[in-house]
């Protein structure tokens, strides 16, 4: 509605027109609650359907509605052309900036506290008011301002003739129609989302597209302000300044960056800490075959009370656990202890009887010359197991623990057999690790009969 008020506004303002002008005003707002009240109505009647096409379970129905009912907020979108009309179009900035800075906040704390969808979606409603309020608030004061009394817009005379003559009407359902059809397909991934994967996924992925549109609209104002002097130094040939403001900008954004990543994702986790999500174990028996046992978590989920749980069931308790490189193994279970405080007993017995695999080639009590002072398990395999010498090489999609680590984030955006394949690989993958483990064991306790 914030085109049709400035285009024809203005027309009316040049004139002299002020009558013309409070009634455009009050024609606006009616127009704009007629079509709102029929989209409501509309998204109020088509709870079920909604419910249904995205298979969502029925106690979010009465969440669906009230995200139905909240469409009639967006009834005083007249606002933005009221702040467009009279120069203060940094009013609208401004509510942008406070709303997201609100809703930063709010997904904040319902982050740390109490992540559900209901909570996130309480918020987003609730922020949704105050932008309504605030536009509110704003347009009655620019209006009373410039001399315009609430009043007299409401008590003013629609021209019908008038609004014919002009097209008012026709350029207004134009707008509408081309906005209407400019939401339906920026939805579109939503509906695609939600029928492929259900509801769980696109309350993911919208409450990312909603953060990632918080820091859009908190950074905007900054790009505002600093792009016409940068624009301008070019324009005059200080293009040694710019370079400068260039990279001043490149590195103040940089390290917004890297603090936006050290953001926790899940609770109880520190910045940067690394997240358990899978093992593999071998078990050697003294008068029984080897047994092999693993475990890899769930994509899109806290994966580390379910890797305890199988970890403390797989371990058998008070026996010796080699790993290779301790330093690292004991301070994830060190970590998980902490983080899960009702399993700290069993996880510390675990740390208290691990065993590095790693220390007699570390010491150099057990040394070649092809090791070249390192002592990784890739290294030290192919002497000690010629046998498996190329079993890495021949490994598919993850060959190391880097590609691991990034594989299994991205686990839930995958289709089913391409993430079935890349399962398989990481179960390869790990096994392999502790296969060699053993086959390095062994060769140790041959070298010292």
């Amino acid at each position: 509605m914030g085109w049709s008020i400035k285009k024809y506004a203005t027309y009316f303002q040049v004139r002299n027109e002020e009558h013309n002008l409070i009634m455009l005003l009050k024609y606006s707002f009616l127009i704009d609650f007629f079509s709102l009240s029929i989209a409501f109505i509309v998204a109020f009647f088509s709870v079920d359907m909604f419910v249904s096409f995205f298979n969502i379970p029925i106690e979010y129905t009465g969440l669906v509605t009230i995200m139905a009912i909240s469409i009639l907020f967006r009834v005083f979108e007249i606002s933005t052309g009221i702040f467009r009309l009279f120069d203060e179009f940094k009013i609208q900035s401004k509510i942008l900036v406070y709303v997201a800075i609100i809703k930063f906040i709010f997904f904040g704390i319902i982050t740390l506290t109490n992540p559900t969808f209901e909570n996130f979606i309480y918020a987003t409603i609730f922020s949704q008011f105050i932008a309504f309020a605030m536009k509110l608030y704003y347009s009655k004061q620019i209006l009373n301002n410039n001399g315009y009394n609430i009043k007299d817009i409401v008590s003013e005379t629609i021209n019908h003739k008038l609004i014919k003559e002009l097209k008012i009407f026709s350029f207004i359902v134009y707008n509408n129609f081309d906005v209407a059809v400019r939401m339906v397909s920026r939805q579109l991934d939503i509906v695609v989302l939600g029928k492929l994967y259900g509801a769980e996924v696109v309350g993911i992925y919208r409450i990312a597209k909603e953060i990632a549109g918080i820091i859009a609209k908190l950074t905007d104002p900054i790009y505002q302000a600093i792009y016409p002097e940068f624009a301008k130094l070019l324009a005059n040939g200080k293009k040694l300044e710019a370079k400068q403001v260039a990279i001043k900008i490149s590195k103040y954004a940089g390290l917004a960056g890297l603090g936006f990543y050290a953001i926790p994702q899940l609770q109880n986790q520190k910045p940067y800490q690394q997240i358990c999500f899978q093992y593999s174990l071998h078990i050697e028996y003294e008068n029984k075959p080897l047994e092999h046992k693993e475990f890899l978590a769930k994509e899109g989920t806290d994966p580390r009370e379910e890797f305890i749980k199988h970890m403390i069931a797989d371990i058998p308790s008070g026996k010796c656990v080699l790993v290779y490189n301790e330093s690292f193994e004991k301070t994830r279970i060190k970590e998980l202890a902490r983080d899960f405080p009702q399993y700290e007993k069993e996880l510390l017995n675990i740390n208290e009887n691990i065993v590095d695999l790693a220390e007699p080639f570390r010491s150099k009590d057990y040394y070649d010359y092809t090791f070249k002072g390192k002592y990784s398990i890739k290294l030290v395999m192919p002497l000690m197991a010629p046998h498996m010498a190329d079993a890495y090489k021949k490994l598919k999609l993850v060959q190391n623990g880097g590609d691991a680590m990034n594989t299994f984030p991205k686990l839930m955006d995958m289709g089913k057999e391409k993430k079935k394949e890349y399962k398989e690989a990481l179960l390869k993958y790990c096994h392999l690790d502790t296969l060699a483990m053993v086959e390095i064991f062994k060769k140790l306790k041959e070298s010292v009969k």
